[in-house]
């Protein structure tokens, strides 16, 4: 007779039960009775996993995001600064519930960036540039901000070309 150095695991109940996984708080022990389904009686796991928790991460896209219009106090306009009319979802992308994931949206936060920048090399205080940024200039024939809170991607590019003229790019 051959001794076997490992269990057979076909066998029922020669499975190994790892000690560590039952006693993790990863899962709750519920006492369920089985269930009849049919003509057959299925016994239901006693332990669980418990729901995932969505955890707040900002990606390097959403962190540059939110950091911007927190700089320049336009949290409320995130839904057109990314060409979307849902707020809820620009919401939880500053949140960081939600990834921005279209190559349409990280070309606009790339382009606020350029602008972000080129603005701050230029001025280099934050309420300075809020109050440059809401002037009416006489080049774009409005405030940059309002031409950035309309949400298309022409002004986006308008905004970042009239201020590349300004720094001398």
């Amino acid at each position: 007779m051959l001794e076997q150095s490992q269990p057979n695991y076909r066998q029922p109940g020669n499975f190994p039960v790892s000690q560590a996984r039952l006693d993790s708080d990863q899962f709750d022990v519920v006492d369920d009775l089985p269930q009849r389904r049919g003509d057959l009686c299925h016994a239901q796991s006693p332990y669980r996993a418990r729901p995932v928790k969505l955890v707040n991460t900002l990606g390097p896209y959403e962190e540059l995001f939110a950091n911007m219009l927190k700089a320049w106090e336009l949290t409320s306009f995130a839904a057109p600064l990314l060409g979307s009319t849902n707020k809820s979802r620009a919401e939880y992308i500053l949140k960081g519930l939600e990834s921005v994931n279209t190559l349409d949206e990280k070309a606009r936060i790339a382009e606020l960036f350029a602008i972000f920048d080129l603005t701050h090399s230029l001025i280099g205080d934050f309420k300075a540039e809020i109050v440059f940024m809401s002037r009416r200039q006489e080049t774009l024939d409005a405030a940059p901000f309002e031409l950035l809170r309309e949400g298309s991607f022409s002004n986006l590019q308008k905004v970042r070309n009239f201020v590349e003229t300004l720094t001398g790019f």
